[in-house]
């Protein structure tokens, strides 16, 4: 049995828990947060037995096996790396940390403490990706050459939310893991940033999009949002025909054209769209591994000094 501990009760914490619940191997004994009335709310919700506002006291709690972290992304790096020094294995939400320098420190106390750290990126841990994986290997659309992908929704401004704050928020941050991940696992290789652009609004991207260039001729363009919305979709055009991924992010099905002929795959989750990275944790501890195999250290790096690279690189554009 896996003990975890959760720092951070928003929405994404509350996901956590109902998938955390369809596990048999997992338990959740403690859950901190500054709101007394949010916590004490959570614990009554999920049969929780204990409570904290001090996230000291969750890390130090020797019932605690491993912490998910659910708070906002400038708080990551700093709370990751003290459950770390506490020998507390860590599943912390995307992003890791806010740069890559960042998740390169983390990746060095993990090693130094050997202790098991994952970034929680879901989508590597779905039935429907390894399927996709293999219709695409089997040659189902010939040579893959070209990605798109997006993940574009509206959020409403909230004065004081993350998401709409300096250094920590952004769209860039809090959803670019989701397109960008998915044209990692699908194209092999390091890719280069060719162009990029984000749209600024009081001080935070609200848009971005990214043309990547793989060395053997691949190609990727990806965009996300919190200011517009359109259809979560993936495209993969390949030689001989296309494959389209409706939240490929999450994706329970796709659809293969070649030829003129269709053909759809489906693969259900094994509990819900979380279940996958929580049981991940879950094998990699029983096995006494320190880092996912399906998504390592290496690869988070990868993908957050992508990022750092896509705003660096970027055509700004100022809408006020």
């Amino acid at each position: 049995m896996i003990r975890f501990g959760i720092l951070g009760l928003g929405n994404i914490a509350h996901r956590f828990a109902r998938s955390a619940q369809l596990n048999p191997n997992v338990t959740i004994e403690m859950v901190a947060s500054s709101s007394q009335a949010k916590g004490e709310a959570f614990c009554q919700k999920y049969g929780i037995r204990h409570y904290t506002q001090d996230y000291t006291q969750l890390m130090d709690h020797p019932a605690i096996d491993a912490v998910y972290i659910a708070v906002p992304h400038g708080r990551h790096a700093v709370l990751v790396e003290k459950c770390l020094h506490r020998h507390k294995a860590v599943l912390c939400e995307k992003p890791l940390g806010l740069n890559a320098a960042e998740v390169s420190h983390l990746m060095q106390v993990a090693a130094s403490e050997q202790v098991f750290l994952m970034e929680a990126v879901k989508g590597y841990f779905l039935p429907a990706r390894d399927q996709l994986k293999e219709v695409l290997k089997q040659g189902a659309i010939g040579t893959p050459l070209y990605l798109e992908a997006n993940f574009d929704s509206v959020v409403p401004y909230q004065k004081g939310k993350y998401l709409f704050e300096k250094g920590q928020g952004g769209a860039l941050l809090d959803v670019g893991i989701y397109p960008l991940s998915f044209a990692l696992d699908m194209f092999e290789g390091d890719p280069v940033v060719a162009q990029s652009k984000l749209v600024m609004s009081q001080g935070i991207d609200t848009y971005f999009q990214a043309l990547l260039n793989f060395a053997d001729g691949q190609s990727c363009l990806l965009e996300g949002s919190i200011d517009r919305a359109r259809p979560r979709v993936a495209l993969i055009q390949g030689t001989q025909g296309t494959l389209e991924i409706p939240y490929y992010y999450r994706c329970q099905e796709f659809t293969v054209t070649s030829k003129g002929q269709s053909q759809k795959y489906e693969s259900s989750w094994h509990g819900d769209d979380m279940s996958g990275e929580i049981q991940e944790v879950v094998s990699c501890l029983q096995a006494g591994l320190l880092e996912s195999r399906l998504h390592p250290l290496c690869q988070s790096l990868k993908l957050a000094q992508l990022l750092d690279d896509i705003r660096t690189k970027a055509v700004c554009f100022d809408v006020g």
